[in-house]
């Protein structure tokens, strides 16, 4: 298959992981069985890629013990499509994940990462990935659906955000807190850094990066400058980033744009990303948008830390919180560790299921109950954070018009929640409480 000039990926839509989901309701990290991105890169010789990036969890994978600790191996299948149905390209890899110590067997938060990239024409595509782990019947499969536009079909776009986190070897270019720092660069996934999983970031140390791609075709065009605006608001619209850039794309008329955001300052909750590339002298414009969640950041330990405080008192009590409530600024992070240390149900080993489960929630709360604030804050989030999913949920008519129930059933608990929204606006409440 020829190489396309230039081409621009966007995706459009992905599918639910293979995996059954635990309760009717789960969503988010903790039901995914890994994390699948489409992005853009460009080769040597100025061809466009289009680069597929696969995230696993080693606890979805199985390991095995060697003489030197333990070792995981997994092929990744890839299946793309044309809009005809035909194949245009299969792709197998296989990795192989190595740890010294059993516990990093079982940490969702360790990661194995890999990108592929393939040459493309324009025209409509689907990828199905699976990931098989061999020595096993465990698979999991996930889907994208990828339009890819040609040059010289006139189009000017720019694409979807694609969200990543620096690795341990580019940790020194963290970004000044409360601002975004602009570069040009050769991948909206770089070398280095790792696609954002589940589009949650729960990294006090790290940092947010960014990636677009620009193509403007030369008709468009009155000179290689286009002028970029990025604006990041948080849930209830208030806008928290703004940066506005002028972007060469260059004689090809294309280009890839990384954009650094320091999260320290901003609080838990899920934000919006929108960008605009124009054209200078004309009215043709290209705009795309995104979102990803802070779950944890230096402001969780600071200027956010009542809300910590306020989150923690859905699963403890104050005598439980005392502790982090007295800790010195200096000594949160320490005292937030030995808060879930002594939560941990089986603390001889490094991994804290307990905790991990705590993030996989509120990333879900963040997800699922959002609307006008942050999803945490909503009753349907505090019961969603404290319980877990519900074993079943009943969708009814409330007792007025236009008014709608939400029903959870906990039936291992021996309770039910009941939620109205008296509207029709989306904002349920909880009305009452029942044993069943």
């Amino acid at each position: 298959m020829r190489r396309a000039q230039c081409v621009l990926v966007s995706l459009t839509a992905a599918a639910a992981a293979a995996l059954p989901v635990r309760g009717q309701q789960m969503t988010g990290a903790a039901s995914r069985g890994f994390e699948l991105s489409a992005g853009q890169s460009i080769d040597a010789e100025g061809n466009a890629l289009l680069v597929l990036s696969t995230s696993i969890s080693h606890r979805r994978l199985v390991f095995f013990r060697t003489p030197a600790g333990f070792e995981a191996r997994y092929r990744i299948f890839i299946d793309l499509r044309g809009g005809d149905g035909r194949r245009v390209s299969g792709e197998v890899e296989e990795e192989t994940v190595a740890v010294v110590e059993y516990e990093m067997t079982r940490s969702p938060r360790l990661v194995s990462n890999l990108r592929s990239t393939i040459p493309v024409d324009p025209g409509n595509y689907t990828a199905k990935v699976a990931i098989e782990v061999i020595g096993t019947s465990l698979r999991y499969e996930r889907e994208v659906k990828v339009q890819v536009f040609g040059r010289e079909e006139g189009v000017f776009e720019i694409t979807q955000p694609a969200f990543s986190i620096p690795g341990p070897l580019r940790r020194e270019g963290r970004p000044p807190e409360g601002e975004t720092v602009f570069s040009l660069c050769q991948g909206v996934v770089p070398d280095g850094f790792a696609a954002l999983a589940g589009g949650a970031f729960a990294d006090p140390g790290g940092w947010l990066r960014i990636g677009l791609a620009i193509l403007t075709p030369a008709a468009e065009r009155t000179s290689s400058l286009v002028e970029l605006s990025l604006k990041v608001s948080s849930g209830d619209r208030q806008m928290v980033r703004y940066l506005r850039r002028m972007v060469d794309t260059g004689a090809e008329g294309r280009a890839i744009v990384c954009l650094d955001m320091n999260v320290d300052d901003l609080a838990m909750g899920r934000y919006e990303v929108q960008a605009a590339a124009g054209i200078p002298h004309s009215t043709r414009k290209a705009v795309t948008s995104g979102s990803f969640a802070v779950l944890l950041s230096r402001a969780t330990f600071g200027s956010r830390f009542e809300e910590t405080l306020d989150l923690l008192s859905y699963i403890a009590e104050d005598r439980e919180l005392q502790p982090l409530r007295d800790a010195p600024p200096d000594r949160r992070l320490e005292e937030w560790d030995g808060f879930w240390r002594r939560r941990d149900p089986a603390p001889a080993e490094a991994f804290n299921e307990g905790y991990e489960e705590f993030l996989d929630r509120l990333a879900s709360a963040l997800e699922r109950f959002g609307g006008s604030g942050p999803g945490w804050k909503t009753d349907r989030g505090r019961i969603y954070i404290r319980y877990g999913p519900p074993d079943e949920e009943i969708d009814r008519d409330g007792t007025t018009l236009g008014a709608r129930l939400k029903i959870w059933y906990y039936y291992s608990r021996g309770i039910a929640f009941i939620f109205e929204d008296p509207m029709g606006t989306g904002r349920y409440t909880l009305m009452t409480t029942r044993s069943i």
